[in-house]
C-alpha cells in the first residue's frame, strides 16, 4: 500500500474538488491514499502540514473528517499560531513586549 503526497501552489490547491478546500491548509483522502498540502513560504509550516496530512492517512480512528475527507482547517491552526506569531512580532518590533502581545493574541 503506497501513499501519495502533493504539495500544491495556492492556485492548484484551490482547484481541488473537495468541499472544505478553501478553508484548509491541507487535506487527506484515505480512499485513494493521497494527501494534499497548500504550499507556504515557511519551511517549518510545510513540514508540519506534510506530517499532519500523512498522519491522517495512517490513523486508525479518523479525526478532522468531513464526508470521508480529513482536513487541516486554517481557523484552528491560526488560533493556535496567533500567540506564537504575536510573541515573535512583538520581540522583533519592541524587545521585551513579545510575551504581552502573544498573550493578547
Amino acid at each position: 500500500m503506497g501513499y501519495t503526497l502533493k504539495v500544491l501552489s495556492n492556485k492548484e490547491f484551490e482547484r481541488l474538488p473537495y468541499k472544505r478546500v478553501h478553508e484548509s491548509l491541507g487535506l487527506a483522502n484515505p480512499k485513494n491514499n493521497t494527501a494534499y498540502v497548500r504550499y507556504s513560504a515557511v519551511p517549518e509550516l510545510n513540514k508540519y502540514l506534510i506530517s499532519h496530512e500523512l498522519d491522517h492517512l495512517v490513523e486508525k480512528t479518523p479525526t478532522d473528517e468531513f464526508e470521508g475527507i480529513r482536513y487541516k482547517e486554517m481557523g484552528g491552526f491560526l488560533r493556535a499560531a496567533a500567540p506564537i506569531a504575536g510573541s515573535l512580532l512583538g520581540n522583533a518590533l519592541v524587545p521585551g513586549i513579545g510575551g504581552t502581545l502573544g498573550g493578547a493574541a
